[in-house]
């Protein structure tokens, strides 16, 4: 089946749909949750929201977000990305990944990352697909101060 996939900017009414697929990805937000963190993303111009359209239905998003570090400089990095179970496979993570390529390009950034959890090899398989290379593995490791 065909599919007429309509990428663009996150909007504020979005954030609905976007909390039930980053519940598909094993975070569990409130709504007022993610309107809050969607607002603050909005106002930052160093980073992006953008959401997969099928039919008039979110399917998928894609967060990306430009950062310096000094140990390794400037690059943006994909930070959150998912597609619904329902529609993988028809394309639309490839041209949310195209999206986040695309703005970094006009952030003049001249590297784009991505962190996978080492349990989603799919995934893994995806972004090998679309030219990324493992650079490193890692743990992340947090501290909850509340």
């Amino acid at each position: 089946m065909q599919y007429d996939i309509l990428i663009r900017p996150a909007l504020r009414q979005d954030a609905q749909h976007i909390n039930v697929l980053t519940e598909e990805l094993g975070y569990k937000n409130s709504l007022s949750e993610t309107i809050s963190y969607l607002d603050i993303i909005q106002k930052d111009v160093d980073h992006a929201v953008f959401v997969a359209v099928v039919d008039g239905k979110l399917i998928g998003w894609l967060e990306v977000a430009c950062v310096t570090r000094l140990e390794s400089g400037s690059f943006c990095e994909i930070v959150g990305l998912i597609v619904n179970e329902k529609y993988r496979g028809i394309g639309a993570g490839k041209l949310l990944v195209n999206s986040a390529i695309k703005w970094t390009n006009e952030k003049n950034s001249k590297k784009i990352r991505v962190r996978c959890n080492v349990k989603r090899m799919e995934t893994h398989l995806f972004y090998e697909h679309a030219g990324f290379t493992i650079a490193k593995e890692q743990k992340v490791f947090e501290l909850k101060l509340r």
